[in-house]
């Protein structure tokens, strides 16, 4: 309502989310990624809404190859490090931190979105 969406529009927003949330549960029970991240992308989508998804999740599948391709050169040059954070993403028993990515995703929606881009247009 802050962002100036009337009842019906923020009632998409929601079905949305939801739908997101109901496909990403599935995607999680297929383990295909984590539960985490299942929340996470149905929470953007809940911001970015449908108009938004496909910058939302070309910017989120971009900045996930882009992330992939980074370990993955990463952890074949063998890197050894003290750090406990660093040698946990570096080892190559561990998936990638994709919650970045889709944060990434969501920034870059962010335009497109009625609801992101009204605190957009607040900052400016």
């Amino acid at each position: 309502m802050a962002a100036g969406l009337s009842f019906e529009q923020i009632g998409w927003h929601l079905l949305f989310g939801a739908g997101v949330l109901i496909a990403c549960a599935g995607l999680f029970y297929l383990n295909v990624f984590g539960g985490g991240d299942a929340k996470v992308i149905a929470a953007a989508s809940l911001w970015t809404g449908l108009g938004a998804s496909a910058p939302f999740v070309m910017g989120m599948a971009i900045a996930g190859g882009a992330l992939a391709g980074l370990l993955i050169a990463l952890r074949r040059m063998k890197i050894q490090t003290s750090k406990a954070w660093l040698a946990r993403l570096l080892s190559p028993e561990e998936g990638a931190p994709y919650a970045v990515a889709i944060a990434i995703g969501a920034l870059v929606a962010a335009p497109a979105s009625p609801v992101l881009a009204a605190g957009l247009v607040g900052l400016a």
